[in-house]
């Protein structure tokens, strides 16, 4: 058996929805984290849920504009989720966690249309940590290398 130790901690955190009736609404704690996402000159701050079952990380078009980006000048890909399908763009951007810790160049896609929240997937985020998730404590358990002890 090996020990994990992990070097960031974060706790689950409620996440802004619209409800039926137009109200502004929090879901229960979800694990999302503060990310930090910067193109050139221009930074935009949000909160994205971690998806393990996400292929990519999704950025709202709301976001890829605040970059400046031209969404359609990156790569295209068609996505399916159980909302239905949709086009999105896939384009390099530094990926910083809020408390400091920078991941670098990433590519992460920019949906066609704002989306209700954006996500963290596998190929650009899940590839680059290594993640616990402690779901009755609700905490994230980050490293960004693996620490392995036997």
């Amino acid at each position: 058996m090996y020990q994990v130790i992990y070097s960031h901690q974060f706790n689950y955190r409620p996440l802004p929805y619209i409800g039926l009736q137009g109200q502004p609404c929090l879901t229960s704690d979800l694990p999302a984290l503060e990310v930090i996402l910067r193109h050139g000159a221009s930074e935009y701050a949000d909160v994205a849920l971690i998806d393990t079952g996400a292929t990519f990380s999704l950025f709202s078009l709301q976001v890829a504009e605040v970059l400046g980006l031209s969404i359609i000048e990156g790569r295209r890909e068609q996505l399916t989720t159980l909302g239905g399908s949709f086009t999105a763009y896939a384009h390099a951007v530094e990926l910083d966690i809020a408390d400091g810790w920078s991941l670098g160049q990433v590519e992460v896609l920019f949906a066609e249309r704002d989306i209700p929240r954006n996500l963290l997937g596998r190929t650009d985020f899940l590839v680059r940590v290594q993640l616990g998730l402690w779901e009755r404590a609700g905490i994230i358990y980050l490293n960004s290398f693996p620490k392995v002890h036997f």
